[in-house]
């Protein structure tokens, strides 16, 4: 793939360019357990219901344990992002394979971060990542109003940093619409332990960088 076509790069974050998604899926896990509950399913399977809409994770969870319908799910997701915060303050965080080359690729190209997790999350793993400082803009949740598969995100970075001919870079599905909502050319990058998907544009990073 020819880079210096393009004026702008747009990422995600979390499974895109550092691996989280282990540890998203460890904070449900720890959420359900404090209520007795036992997570019933593989990093595989979380990530293809975590990554289906902004409602199927709560959906399924609630319909998987029904003892939790009539709870609160913002105070279930605030008790998760408690979790989560903790784990990545305690546990070793990494880039995703071919992630760190990418980068340094990009770096005489405008690029941004469109994210999902918000402002305290991301700080926190740039604090123990240093290469992600390269990155010079960063869109978190925080900064648009509807999540992913809604283009939001996306539409706010590009109205903030202009660009006639961007990219983007997503891991999940909902993502990858999100990118095509705006009408922004989309790449899908995902690791081995997502479900398969039959998307053309599924690639790894090593892909792009030799």
């Amino acid at each position: 793939m020819e880079l210096g076509k393009y004026d702008l790069i747009l990422l995600d974050f979390d499974g895109l360019l550092v691996d989280t998604e282990q540890l998203h899926f460890e904070a449900y896990r720890l959420m359900l357990n404090s209520f007795d509950l036992i997570l019933p399913w593989s990093i595989s399977e979380y990530c293809q219901i975590a990554h289906t809409s902004s409602d199927h994770l709560k959906k399924t969870i609630q319909s998987t344990f029904p003892s939790l319908q009539s709870s609160d799910w913002n105070e279930l997701y605030a008790l998760k992002k408690q979790f989560y915060l903790k784990l990545i303050q305690e546990k070793p965080l990494n880039l995703m394979p071919g992630a760190d080359q990418f980068l340094k690729t990009i770096t005489h190209i405008p690029h941004a971060v469109v994210t999902h997790s918000p402002l305290e999350q991301i700080t926190a793993i740039r604090s123990k990542i240093p290469n992600l400082q390269s990155i010079p803009h960063w869109f978190t949740r925080e900064d648009y109003q509807n999540p992913k598969p809604a283009p939001d995100g996306y539409l706010h970075a590009l109205k903030t940093l202009g660009g006639q001919n961007p990219i983007g870079f997503e891991d999940s599905i909902r993502g990858y619409q999100s990118l095509l909502a705006a009408n922004i050319p989309a790449v899908l990058i995902r690791p081995d332990y997502y479900p398969p998907t039959d998307l053309r544009s599924h690639l790894s990073f090593w892909n792009i960088c030799t």
